[in-house]
């Protein structure tokens, strides 16, 4: 595939993909360099969770949770999250493990305009497999403190400036769709053979 081709696949420029192409995302497939942009760039430089103005709303790309019916209620959610909450503060880190991914089931029911608020404990573990631990946030004393996903984002991405998307972008990432928490990154054989290089 050629850069160009790639570049206008992407919605990049050709001197962007270059760019990116020195710092080894791979250029042959599609598929392959949106993988790499999703694990190596930060969120809001990412084409589709950034804001595009020219982009009608309803072309926005929809979440497993936009086309499934909600079951959930935002106060179930919330009550759920207490009980949550609890357990994350007890010293069974498997009993934790099993209530988040429980707990997750329940969110990803909830309609994906949903606003819940949750414990920042129970935010900090819902996005533990992706959140890097030396972020301020990680080290916040007052994790009882109730946050919607927009303001868990703000806090998460303190260094970029609010995105539109923001609450959409930290709510998928509490879901976990792809259950990446549960089995790891999918492996791509280029890339690690890149990285072994």
């Amino acid at each position: 595939m050629q850069q160009k081709e790639l570049a206008k696949l992407l919605g990049i420029s050709p001197a962007m993909v270059s760019k990116l192409k020195k710092m080894n995302m791979p250029i042959d497939s599609l598929e392959k360099a949106q993988r790499w942009r999703r694990r190596h760039l930060e969120p809001g430089r990412v084409k589709g969770v950034r804001f595009d103005p020219t982009q009608p709303a309803e072309q926005i790309n929809a979440t497993p949770a936009a086309t499934a019916k909600p079951k959930a209620s935002v106060e179930n959610v919330e009550s759920a999250a207490l009980a949550l909450d609890a357990s994350l503060m007890e010293n069974d880190a498997a009993w934790a493990k099993l209530m988040v991914q429980q707990f997750r089931q329940l969110l990803r029911q909830l309609s994906d305009d949903a606003e819940p608020r949750l414990s920042l404990r129970v935010w900090l573990a819902l996005v533990d497999w992706i959140i890097p631990p030396d972020l301020p946030v990680c080290r916040a004393t007052n994790t009882t403190e109730l946050l919607t996903p927009r303001e868990f984002g703000l806090r998460w991405h303190y260094q970029l400036p609010p995105w539109p998307l923001l609450s959409h972008h930290t709510f998928n990432h509490a879901c976990d769709w792809d259950d990446i928490s549960i089995n790891g990154w999918p492996d791509d054989p280029e890339e690690d053979a890149q990285e072994e290089a």
